[in-house]
């Protein structure tokens, strides 16, 4: 496919322009400095590039294997939270319907921060929802990855949290650390639980956390003691402020977007939330999973600048309250509401078949016949 938007031309053509260049530390698009991200997304596909031996065709298909990978681990890794908080059947179908949901499926071949950063998020919330289920109060313990006597119990897990965090402020900056620090407050604040943090060791944590991070923004400091305060002045704060590049929208608009962007999920997507909401109390999966989804949610609709994509870091939690609510709830699906919602849902679907045809006229392909017969069985 060629390049499917602008942002996507934009990275990759700064990548590019690394490899060229030999500059791995400051960002250019073309002969102006690009002060939007921080440079992790462009390391990763500069490796891509390198690996292949596609170093100077500007092939775009090498700049998009970092987020191919990243949704791909994100969906291998929301299938770990969901095996440690449900039963393995609940858990392969929330990492199935995050895998083919409309908004992954597109972000995995496109050439942007939004797959990569999807894995991190998920790396950093499978940390805790082990040690949140290992907690006095969950269901099963949880040992940390290659388990060796005398290294203490939750290492491994702590080493995961730290390290996902410090990818992901490499990638685009707080949303890692928002989405991880919001769930973190919603659980201390609603269940009244602080102890089951302990185990993530902040005093090993943090260290390692500035090793990952603090080379490079020390780098563009020394070479360009401006670059920080013009990314959040230029990208950041405008975007908290106001809608950005005609891309405002009120709040509401994400959960209208979910019709379509989180297809196939959608259709039961907001049952399932009211019907976990009801059954949270005495639940602490179900607990895990509001806090991740409800405040990172109301965050991004409060937002002013809104795109599709913002909000898919919360997608892999709506998509195992999905699952639970299809696996181990069924008794709430006989109920009018949720009739209803389905069939409100299912215009998401057939906005989607009516796109598979619009949009091959609308890009100038007269034959569209094929589209049209896709269409027709997905209607």
């Amino acid at each position: 496919m060629p390049p499917l938007d602008r942002d996507e031309s934009r990275f990759a053509q700064a990548t590019a322009q690394m490899l060229e260049s030999g500059d791995f530390v400051y960002i250019h698009f073309q002969d102006e400095p690009r002060n939007k991200k921080p440079v992790g997304i462009h390391w990763l596909q500069a490796a891509a590039v390198w690996l292949t031996g596609e170093a100077g065709r500007h092939e775009i298909w090498a700049f998009r294997l970092p987020s191919l990978a990243g949704a791909i681990l994100a969906a291998l890794l929301t299938l770990e939270i969901g095996r440690t908080l449900f039963s393995r059947r609940t858990a392969f179908l929330g990492a199935a319907l995050l895998g083919s949901c409309i908004l992954l499926s597109v972000e995995a071949v496109n050439a942007k921060t939004d797959a990569v950063l999807l894995f991190s998020v998920t790396a950093v919330q499978l940390a805790l929802a082990r040690l949140w289920m290992a907690a006095p109060g969950g269901l099963r313990p949880g040992p940390r990855p290659g388990a060796r006597s005398g290294a203490g119990p939750g290492l491994g897990w702590a080493l995961l949290f730290w390290l996902g965090l410090g990818l992901g402020i490499m990638i685009k900056g707080p949303l890692t650390p928002m989405v991880a620090g919001l769930t973190i407050l919603a659980l201390g604040l609603a269940c009244r639980r602080w102890r089951w943090l302990g185990p993530l060791r902040p005093l090993l944590g943090v260290p390692l956390l500035l090793a990952v991070v603090l080379p490079w923004y020390l780098a563009i400091t020394l070479e360009d003691s401006g670059f920080l305060m013009r990314a959040a002045n230029e990208d950041l704060i405008p975007k908290l402020l106001s809608g950005v590049e005609s891309h405002g929208q009120p709040p509401g608009f994400y959960l209208a977007a979910h019709l379509i962007s989180f297809w196939p999920g959608a259709l039961f997507a907001i049952p399932a939330v009211v019907a976990a909401w009801r059954a949270r109390r005495g639940r602490p999966a179900l607990a895990f999973l509001l806090a991740w989804l409800l405040p990172s949610w109301l965050v991004f609709e409060l937002t002013p600048t809104k795109l599709p994509h913002y909000v898919l870091p919360t997608y892999p939690a709506l998509a195992l309250l999905v699952a639970w609510a299809v696996v181990d709830g069924s008794a709430w699906l006989r109920g009018r509401l949720v009739r209803l919602l389905a069939v409100i849902a299912l215009l998401g679907g057939l906005a989607i078949a009516a796109g598979v045809v619009l949009l091959p006229l609308r890009l100038g392909d007269a034959e569209a016949l094929g589209p049209a017969l896709v269409a027709a069985a997905l209607v």
